[in-house]
C-alpha cells in the first residue's frame, strides 16, 4: 500500500509531506532562597529525553558539573578544538566557539561528549535562564502554527535539554550539538543574495530577546535557520 501511494504521488505530482518536528517540551522547577543573589531563585528546566538520558547514565550529571567547576579556568583556557577527558566520568570536553561573533562575550561554550551523545554547553554568568525557557516554548508554538516556515526558510530551534541556574547565579544551557560541517553561523554567512533574506526572517520573529546573526545558524543542505539561546 505504501509503495502504491508513493507511485501515485509521482504520477499526480503530490508527494507525502515530511512529518512535522516534535514540539519542544521542557519540565520546569524552581526553588526559593537557593540563589546567591538577594531574593533570587534556583531554576531547573529539562527535556524528557534528557531526563531519560540521566536515568540511563546514573551518576554522570553531578560529577560532570563538579568537573567543570573544579577545572573551569583550565577548560576556559583550552585552545579551540583541543579535547580533555575526565578520567572519573569518561566525558570528553572540547572548547567550542559558536562562530566569530565579536559581541561582548560573557559566556563560555563547550562541546561535551557523554554517554555516547554530543551536547553543546554554554555557561553564563549572573544571567537568569528561567525566562528563556518560557520564550523557547512560546517561540516553538509560534513556529509550529506556521509549519516551521517563514519567508521560504525552514526555521527551527536547536533543541534545549537542560537549563539550570545554580545558587551562585551561574546558568548552564545544554542543547543538541551541531558541528560546523553541518551549519554555519549567520554572522559568518556573507552571500549577498541570501544573507539579507535570513536577516529579514530573524527580524520578523516577534518572540525572543536575543535573536540575532550571532545566535543563529544556517544549514544550506536543508535551507534551515537554526535559532539558539533566544
Amino acid at each position: 500500500m505504501k509503495v502504491l501511494r508513493f507511485f501515485r504521488g509521482l504520477v499526480t505530482g503530490r508527494m507525502a509531506r515530511e512529518p512535522r518536528p516534535e514540539s519542544i517540551v521542557l519540565r520546569q522547577k524552581r526553588g526559593k532562597g537557593l540563589s546567591g543573589k538577594p531574593g533570587g531563585k534556583r531554576f531547573l528546566a529539562y527535556s524528557p529525553e534528557f531526563k531519560e538520558f540521566v536515568r540511563e547514565h546514573k551518576g554522570i550529571l553531578v560529577p560532570t558539573k563538579n568537573f567543570f567547576l573544579k577545572n573551569f579556568s583550565m577548560l576556559e583556557a583550552l585552545p579551540e578544538g583541543q579535547e580533555v577527558v575526565d578520567e572519573k566520568t569518561g566525558i570528553k570536553v572540547r572548547k567550542e566557539l559558536t562562530g566569530s561573533y565579536k559581541g561582548l562575550r560573557k559566556d563560555s561554550t563547550f562541546k561535551v561528549v557523554a554517554g555516547g551523545k554530543e551536547f553543546f554547553l554554554k555557561i553564563r554568568f549572573w544571567l537568569t535562564s528561567f525566562s528563556m525557557a518560557g520564550r523557547i516554548q512560546k517561540l516553538d508554538s509560534f513556529l509550529r502554527k506556521r509549519n516551521y516556515k517563514i519567508n521560504g526558510f525552514n526555521v527551527r530551534i536547536i533543541k534545549p535539554h537542560l537549563m539550570y541556574e545554580g545558587p551562585d547565579g551561574t546558568s548552564w544551557l545544554v542543547t543538541d550539538f551541531y558541528n560546523e560541517g553541518k551549519v554555519k553561523m549567520v554572522e559568518d554567512f556573507n552571500l549577498r543574495t541570501l544573507r539579507p533574506k535570513i536577516d529579514k526572517v530573524l527580524g520578523d520573529i516577534p518572540i525572543g530577546s536575543d535573536i540575532n546573526p550571532g545566535n543563529s545558524f544556517y544549514e544550506i543542505k536543508t535551507n534551515t535557520i537554526w535559532l539558539f539561546d533566544i
